[in-house]
């Protein structure tokens, strides 16, 4: 499947299944039978028996429309440091807007077994938040669940289950997506929001991340120093980006290719595989 549609490793129908847990969000498919996502970008309103739908994307378009048309505008739909989900198109309907993504899955879902891919998937992120915030755009919502890849695979049922890994070639894609409480315009808010996603950012990458910590010491006091917001000297985007590139520049070509133990760190601990990784081949993606 060609980008910006997702490379799919389903083996059966009900691999296909998943759960969503926003009533805007719907998955669906085009004409040609490509699995795309439907999000409405409205507010839902509930009063006691009282069910309102109200379009905020009308005169005044919401902040996830006016971040959806900017980064998906001329000027930066194909910089290749604009690691946000591509929109397929927009559809009107009963004064609601319709954004069409394509559907990607949670990055995280595939199982990291090498030290550069894990590297590439942190690359990836920490462009893309700098990228937002030198477009004066603030995500707001940084969290794993709304960071994707364009890999399609089963998810395990039960912790025991081996995951599916070999799919994090060097072309593999890497997209932020749920823009709802992005802020847009330059303000106090707006500086406000960076601080909190290079807080968000440095939380979500170092669940897995630190799980080559013994590779890259360096990451520890970058994502500490990341994730004091209160701190004046906590680095922006574009600065932990760069610190993360100078850490990474270091590897040699032996470190990357190095297998990765732990399956995530969490609260100071690396908790290990239950079940060894499942290798399927990604065409080198």
């Amino acid at each position: 499947m060609a980008f910006p549609f997702a490379q799919c490793f389903y083996k059966a129908d009900d691999d296909a299944e998943t759960t969503f847990f926003s009533p805007f969000v719907w998955p669906a498919r085009d004409t040609l039978g490509r699995d795309v996502i439907l999000k409405s970008i409205t507010v839902f309103v509930k009063f006691f028996c009282l069910i309102l739908f109200r379009s905020i994307s009308g005169p005044q378009p919401s902040k996830e429309l006016r971040a959806f048309r900017l980064l998906q505008s001329d000027a930066l739909r194909d910089d290749p440091r604009n690691h946000t989900i591509p929109v397929l198109d927009y559809v009107n309907f009963n004064s609601q807007v319709f954004v069409v993504m394509p559907r990607w899955n949670v990055a995280i879902k595939a199982d990291f077994a090498k030290v550069g891919e894990l590297v590439r998937y942190g690359q990836a992120f920490m462009e893309a938040v700098a990228f937002l915030h030198e477009h004066n755009i603030s995500h707001g919502d940084i969290l794993l669940q709304n960071m994707m890849t364009d890999a399609l695979i089963p998810e395990a049922k039960k912790l025991t289950e081996p995951r599916i890994a070999g799919v994090r070639g060097p072309k593999r894609r890497y997209a932020l997506i749920d823009f709802e409480t992005a802020i847009v315009d330059y303000s106090p808010e707006l500086l406000a929001g960076f601080k909190k996603d290079v807080r968000d950012l440095a939380s979500a990458l170092e669940f897995n991340l630190r799980c080559i910590e013994n590779v890259i010491p360096d990451i520890v006091p970058l994502f500490e120093s990341m994730k004091d917001s209160a701190s004046p000297t906590q680095p922006s985007a574009a600065a932990a980006l760069s610190r993360y590139e100078e850490i990474c520049s270091s590897l040699s070509t032996e470190d990357l290719e190095l297998h990765v133990e732990g399956r995530y760190w969490l609260d100071g601990e690396i908790s290990l595989r239950l079940a060894p990784c499942v290798f399927v081949s990604d065409g080198d993606t």
